[in-house]
């Protein structure tokens, strides 16, 4: 018998157990938030669809866990059924790289026409290629565009422990970023109407504006599953706009997160190409509005001009999308960047902290 299955409600209790040893999370395996989402986000939803979460049992334990979450997609207008795969965890031993591998080869054999995971470390990314997977780069680079750069400066000075200096350059940096702040060529965007997203619309945005042959399709039930947890997880923290021009026509709309530590995180952007980078200029203004130092998102496809035009600072995160199917023209279209699939679509929403 296959130590490999579906994992099952029964599981749930020894499934926190092994993700909090190995992530070291700071909340208790026994609070009953860790069972609702693991069953919330991994049981449920995949259950419905012959897509399912993966554990790997040893001698009646956990020894390996791989989330699956359904995603539905088109590519030229055709159904594609798509899985992205999320909190891969091994328990450590002498096993755990053959556990692994053989968890991944169950997923990636599994019903789907596209697999993807797109917070990936270096280790999965080494299993992916191993099993014919491939690294989309351009999906894996990200951009930094400071709102407060004085205050970001002593921001990053903090979290390197520099508290001392970091504390008398406070107010210092307040004053500079006052101050570059009326410098500032003033935001274009002005001709545009925001509105808050009602997300009931988003399926007729992304299909009307969404570039490249490979996109998602979205449904009302897929956006509540895809938001539930992300809004619990930051509850006020969820900023999702709708912008429209003087006649009442969507122009574009954004979805970013305010983290703890000031930055805005771009999790979707979209837009009539002629009012994108109006609607990016109006995303800057109500993340620096609502208090944010930088925003910060991944470089998709249809940004890269706007964002090469703006002082952003490119970086690797070392978080790789990676991608695996059966089907040349799937994988060949996230590889040449012929797609949107943004970080709503991906990890992100997904995670438990």
């Amino acid at each position: 018998m296959t130590p490999i299955r579906p994992l099952e409600e029964q599981d749930l209790p020894k499934l926190a157990g092994l993700h909090h040893r190995v992530f070291q999370t700071k909340v208790s395996p026994h609070d009953p938030i860790y069972a609702e989402y693991l069953r919330d986000v991994f049981l449920e939803p995949a259950g419905e669809t012959g897509l399912h979460s993966l554990v790997y049992v040893d001698e009646g334990e956990i020894a390996g866990f791989l989330g699956v979450v359904r995603r539905r997609m088109t590519f030229d207008a055709s159904p594609v059924s798509a899985a992205v795969s999320s909190q891969f965890v091994v328990e450590p031993g002498a096993r755990s790289g053959f556990v692994a591998l053989q968890l991944l080869r169950h997923f990636l054999d599994g019903p789907q026409d596209l697999s993807i995971t797109d917070e990936a470390s270096d280790v999965s990314r080494h299993l992916w290629t191993k099993l014919g997977g491939a690294t989309s780069f351009l999906h894996s680079v990200h951009w930094m565009l400071p709102l407060r750069p004085a205050r970001l400066a002593v921001s990053l000075l903090e979290r390197r422990r520099f508290g001392g200096w970091a504390r008398l350059l406070t107010p210092l940096a307040g004053a500079a970023d006052a101050v570059a702040s009326r410098l500032k060529p003033h935001a274009r965007g002005d001709g545009l109407r925001s509105e808050h997203l009602d997300l009931t619309a988003l399926p007729e945005l992304a299909s009307s504006f969404s570039p490249g042959l490979l996109r998602p399709e979205y449904d009302a039930a897929d956006l509540r599953r895809i938001l539930l947890w992300a809004e619990r997880r930051q509850p006020g923290r969820l900023y999702k706009s709708l912008l429209r021009t003087e006649e009442g026509r969507p122009a574009g709309w954004y979805v970013f997160a305010r983290e703890a530590n000031g930055s805005a995180e771009v999790l979707q952007v979209g837009a009539a190409e002629t009012h994108l980078s109006d609607v990016l200029d109006r995303l800057a203004l109500e993340a620096a509005c609502s208090g944010c130092l930088c925003l910060t998102g991944r470089l998709e496809p249809a940004l890269v001009h706007e964002i090469s035009r703006r002082l952003c600072v490119i970086h690797p995160r070392r978080q790789w999308m990676l991608v695996h199917s059966r089907r040349p023209e799937l994988q060949g279209a996230l590889e040449r960047g012929d797609a949107f699939l943004s970080r709503l679509d991906g990890e992100w929403a997904i995670r438990f902290t």
